[in-house]
């Protein structure tokens, strides 16, 4: 982990992290079961190939709620992002459907050209720190210049081995063309 983190400090990722405190979106959960909230210019709902959906509510110019749903329209999830002046994710914290928190993410940008060069996600509930009391992610995803998402998740016998394959990243703004 540490020869991957000191290779990533070359690129001049700036990464900003979360800052506390979140505003409730305009139309709550109940809501946003009703026909009409999809009227609303700052609601956009996203049908995903496995049946399920996902409702965004943009409350202002910087925070986007997702509440995804299953298929058997129960809400699943709920991720508040915070996104910067053009619509990209700055950081992101995802809730249970209860609403206890379970993950929170970051996201890094190149400074040259902007370009989203790594998402770093990390536990919520269990905090998981090096011998030095860093935080260190759960997951991270590095995003190559050829369009190719590398996804890392830390051994969990901590062998200092990372597994890799190739995912889709999991955040398009539907507020942004």
């Amino acid at each position: 982990m540490k020869k991957i983190a000191a290779g990533m400090s070359g690129l001049g990722i700036c990464v900003l992290c979360f800052v506390a405190g979140m505003n409730t979106p305009k139309p709550g959960v109940a809501d946003v079961m009703k026909p009409a909230a999809v009227e609303d210019p700052d609601v956009r709902v996203v049908k995903n190939q496995d049946g399920s959906r996902d409702v965004f509510i943009r409350s202002g110019s910087s925070l986007i709620t997702r509440h995804r749903f299953g298929t058997d329209e129960k809400l699943f999830s709920r991720s508040a992002y915070r996104v910067d002046i053009a619509g990209n994710p700055m950081s992101c914290k995802i809730y249970d459907p209860d609403g206890g928190e379970v993950l929170k993410v970051v996201y890094g940008y190149r400074r040259k050209d902007g370009k989203l060069v790594e998402e770093r996600v990390f536990n919520a509930r269990t905090k998981t720190v090096d011998k030095d009391g860093k935080e260190l992610p759960v997951h991270r995803m590095i995003h190559l210049d050829d369009g190719e998402t590398l996804s890392i998740f830390p051994d969990e016998a901590d062998s200092g081995l990372d597994i890799a394959r190739r995912v889709d990243s999991p955040f398009r703004n539907p507020f942004v063309n």
